[in-house]
């Protein structure tokens, strides 16, 4: 659930490798060039390939990779690092063959405010968004990985998510200093965090 990137380029600025998936085209699309954009203006040696993906047989995704570097001899001495993208359903991250392959999950969960969580033309709720994508990030997640969700807490209840946690196998952490972030945005959103390690 990258949308537009925000978090990848948090990554990448950190020194990571970075991958997100969203189902909205557009903002994915928008990550991307902004990305190339940025890598071209700082001179930054970079390569952009695409490769579809395929889950049972049918196309799932198309996955664009921009590798980069500082400069041409960082990135032929193996120092380049990953920016990779998909439109892609988040509960079909496998299809992207991708097990057990992060260290950390972070994103911002819809707020529900202008927009709800859509499975094809089936409205979910948020519990039923999150009880489906969340045993396919457990499986993309290292040991000790963590994982890091912003959420509403007008549309989404923190026990719930805490429960739903628990029940894809993660390990909510609850106590101090996890237990302080919930904070006021505007009158239809008060958003809280949760942490859980797998």
């Amino acid at each position: 659930m990258c949308g537009r990137g925000t978090t990848l380029f948090e990554a990448v600025n950190r020194g990571w490798d970075a991958l997100g998936t969203d189902v909205q085209a557009a903002d994915v699309d928008e990550a991307g060039k902004f990305f190339k954009k940025y890598l071209e203006y700082h001179r930054f040696k970079h390569t952009v390939s695409k490769k579809s993906m395929t889950a049972k047989g049918k196309e799932a995704a198309v996955m664009q990779m921009i590798e980069f570097a500082k400069d041409n001899q960082a990135f032929k001495s193996g120092g380049a690092r990953t920016f990779r993208t998909a439109v892609l359903d988040s509960s079909k991250i496998s299809a992207l063959g991708v097990k057990q392959e992060f260290h950390i999950i972070a994103t911002d969960l819809p707020y529900g405010v202008q927009h709800a969580p859509q499975d094809g033309r089936r409205k979910e709720s948020f519990t039923q968004l999150m009880a489906r994508v969340l045993p396919a990030w457990h499986s993309a997640l290292l040991p000790g990985g963590a994982i890091a969700l912003s959420f509403n807490t007008l549309t989404l209840k923190k026990a719930d998510l805490a429960q739903l946690l628990t029940e894809a196998g993660f390990t909510p952490l609850l106590e101090p200093p996890y237990d302080d972030f919930q904070h006021f945005v505007e009158t239809a959103v008060t958003r809280d965090f949760i942490v859980a390690r797998r």
